[in-house]
């Protein structure tokens, strides 16, 4: 008889895209409160990798990493994103976002990110939530994929998860 394993550990983490700290801070704030300490931040770094974002909320774009000191049942994984988005429509200008909050979850072997947007690689969890597995940690380091957005190559981002990783084992 085989038995169903349990699901691992994880830990919470945020991609974070901004126009100004201002609205930065605040969003941390809130994410502290909620979800716990930041115990994890990537160096701020201008987000020119795409100019999908760029119509609504304007230019330059920013981006951080953070990530949480706490976990997630991977029942609720779909909690976090619809939290975030209406954390967001708390940072909007005539309608438009001033800050993007992408959440997801670290586990030993991947990243993982929660999206309202279906695609062919994600995998819904319910509640119009999907989950996308972003980065795979094999060869003791992490690995882009073929949709991993493109900013994530970067080695400092890598460092980031390698880092963060450390705090879950």
């Amino acid at each position: 008889m085989n038995n169903i394993s349990t699901c691992k550990s994880n830990l919470i983490f945020f991609a974070l895209l901004f126009k100004n700290k201002t609205d930065l801070e605040h969003v941390k704030q809130s994410i502290s409160r909620d979800y716990g300490k930041i115990i994890k931040e990537s160096p701020i770094y201008e987000f020119n990798h795409s100019s999908y974002y760029s119509k609504e909320m304007g230019e330059p774009l920013y981006r951080q990493f953070i990530g949480i000191g706490a976990s997630l049942s991977p029942p609720n994984y779909w909690t976090i994103k619809h939290w975030s988005t209406e954390l967001e429509t708390h940072f909007t200008h005539k309608t438009k976002r001033t800050i993007n909050i992408d959440p997801g979850v670290l586990h030993a072997h991947n990243a993982i990110f929660f999206s309202t947007k279906d695609f062919a690689h994600r995998l819904p969890i319910g509640h119009q939530i999907y989950a996308e597995v972003s980065l795979l940690y094999k060869k003791k380091k992490f690995h882009t994929l073929d949709w991993t957005y493109p900013d994530m190559a970067k080695q400092e981002i890598l460092d980031f998860f390698s880092d963060f990783r450390k705090c879950l084992l």
